[in-house]
């Protein structure tokens, strides 16, 4: 017995039905997808407006010092034989005698070398130098990054982040040590030893935004899922 076709009407009950169902199912994917993009959006706004934020605070650090290069210099004072220099990222100063004889017995005079020895760019060197090294691992983690399609520009604002960050955890790594902060590591003892420990502060901005990394990533892997759920295509 030859089975018996639905009539038109019962056809037609049945298109109705599933164009229904593939609308719902569209509309739910096409829903989470413009979720997912405006939380890709606003987690980019954070990103750059830290980054405006901190550029500013950067830029203002250097504007400090190129007025007041004395008011935190980044200078040390190691002592050896007896003898003391002050030593900055752009000179040092004569040897002297600290503490001891008819000048140096009050700790004002040593501020007074230190005031004359330290220079305005010395700041601005600093920060230069935190930046470089911060744009090396910049472009290393950008090569372990994969690759995205989305137009709102996560990635670079992710790199972008480094460049101050590197410039102000190269000063703050260098007050650190002027203040002895750091157990069992003495005053650096010349110009070139400052520079190279800003170089290593500056790429130790890493360990602070390869957490940003991560998690900027984390938030490009739900797009993109989002995405397919979408279009309803899948990767191998």
């Amino acid at each position: 017995m030859a089975p018996v076709e639905p009539d038109r009407a019962a056809q037609e009950q049945l298109v109705d039905e599933e164009r229904r169902r593939i609308v719902t199912i569209v509309r739910a994917a096409s829903s989470a997808a413009l979720r997912e993009q405006v939380r890709l959006r606003s987690f980019r706004n954070i990103v750059v407006t830290t980054t405006v934020l901190m550029t500013l605070l950067a830029v203002g650090l250097a504007i400090t010092g190129l007025v007041y290069p004395a008011l935190v210099p980044m200078c040390f004072v190691p002592e050896e034989s007896g003898t003391a220099v002050v030593v900055c990222p752009n000179g040092q100063s004569q040897p002297f005698v600290p503490l001891s004889g008819n000048q140096l017995t009050d700790g004002q005079e040593i501020d007074a070398i230190v005031a004359a020895t330290v220079r305005p760019a010395d700041l601005l060197v600093i920060e230069l130098v935190g930046m470089t090294a911060a744009a090396i691992a910049a472009a290393a983690a950008i090569r372990g990054l994969k690759g995205s399609s989305e137009r709102y520009g996560l990635l670079v604002a992710l790199a972008a982040l480094k460049l101050p960050m590197g410039a102000i955890t190269a000063f703050l790594g260098l007050l650190l040590l002027r203040g002895q902060f750091v157990p069992g590591l003495g005053a650096l003892d010349t110009p070139a030893q400052i520079v190279a420990w800003a170089l290593v502060f500056g790429y130790g901005q890493q360990l602070f935004t390869r957490l940003v990394d991560q998690q900027g990533q984390v938030v490009l892997e739900t797009v993109r899922g989002a995405d397919k759920r979408e279009t309803g295509t899948s990767s191998d």
